[in-house]
């Protein structure tokens, strides 16, 4: 029988315990091969352990890995995906550890490097040890392209899970020359207006992308109103000149007919306040997105047009 206290260790580490943490939890060597032979245990590599009753999750592959040395960490896609990064969805195990020794970590992609420091690694308290938000973001720029890595920049900044002094601090401290990735992270990070909030969702950035590739004037983006009321709504994208709001709509979000229901009633409260609300769906994006963004640019021209007095809100050139 093993005892509350070494049930409660793997139970609160995936199932996954090192041989030390066995003998300070007070098992012997002796029990340790008898956990084996009985078949209660699978020995994952040399001094780390799994009881069979926890599946070889992907969560049970990261603690092993971290177990097999203690400077070895989760890292790339692999830390991405533990803390929830878009563009992070593979299940081949990445760590690092510090170079330029060689280096067997279970079947895990192995990246090693000579600047590791204290901030760039996160201890958790489940036995998985993986890099900071800020540092996992800047290795992202080595596997993943300027489009995706621009999404992660976004969306680890909407989340709250670093800021942009953070990003900016990492580059500095560790773009090299040579260093693979330290371009992409610098030219992706670069081209960000340091003032601007970031968008909700990838969809909305493929939207904002396609805008500034067609030279249409930035829109505010994230931008909150106060309808009457009191209520405050926030919209995707704001252009205050010519009081037009355009909206992305998500399918998860904008599918059902209470979802919807509530879009017009926003809608409406907006067009009176003068504001003309333009709404794109997540099938727009995909299949006609050249052609939405010719439509949003037309309808913002027309309406600068309108404002300076050149055409009548109908579009008819003025007389005046």
């Amino acid at each position: 029988m093993l005892s509350p206290d070494v049930l409660l260790f793997f139970a609160t580490h995936h199932g996954i315990a090192s041989r030390r943490d066995l003998i300070q939890l007070g098992l012997t060597s002796d029990q340790i091969r008898h956990l084996v032979r009985s078949g209660r245990c699978e020995r994952v590599a040399k001094g780390i352990y799994r009881l069979l009753a926890f599946p070889w999750s992907f969560e049970s592959r990261a603690s092993a890995a971290c177990a097999v040395a203690p400077d070895v960490f989760v890292s790339h896609r692999s830390a991405g995906r533990i803390w929830g990064l878009r563009k992070c969805h593979v299940d081949r195990l990445e760590v690092a550890c510090p170079g330029p020794a060689k280096r067997v970590v279970l079947d895990a992609i192995v990246h090693r490097s000579h600047l590791i420091g204290p901030e760039d690694v996160i201890q958790r308290e489940d036995g998985i040890r993986l890099s900071s938000v800020p540092r996992t973001v800047f290795d992202l720029a080595l596997v993943l392209t300027d489009n995706q890595l621009e999404s992660v920049i976004e969306q680890v900044l909407k989340d709250g899970l670093t800021d942009a002094p953070a990003l900016v601090g990492i580059g500095d401290r560790l773009r090299q020359r040579g260093r693979e990735g330290s371009a992409r992270f610098g030219r992706v990070l670069g081209e960000r207006p340091a003032d601007v909030r970031p968008v909700e969702s990838d969809l909305e950035l493929r939207v904002d992308r396609a805008l500034r590739r067609a030279g249409i004037a930035p829109a505010i983006r994230q931008h909150e109103f106060v309808l009457s009321g009191g209520k405050r709504i926030r919209v995707d994208f704001y252009w205050p000149d010519v009081a037009i709001v355009l909206e992305v709509d998500h399918s998860t979000w904008h599918s059902d007919r209470s979802a919807v229901d509530v879009d017009k009633a926003r809608d409406r409260r907006l067009s009176l306040m003068g504001i003309t609300t333009v709404r794109v769906t997540e099938r727009d994006v995909d299949d006609r997105l050249d052609q939405v963004v010719w439509e949003i640019g037309s309808l913002i021209r027309q309406r600068s047009e309108v404002a300076k007095g050149h055409l009548t809100p109908l579009g008819r050139i003025s007389t005046r």
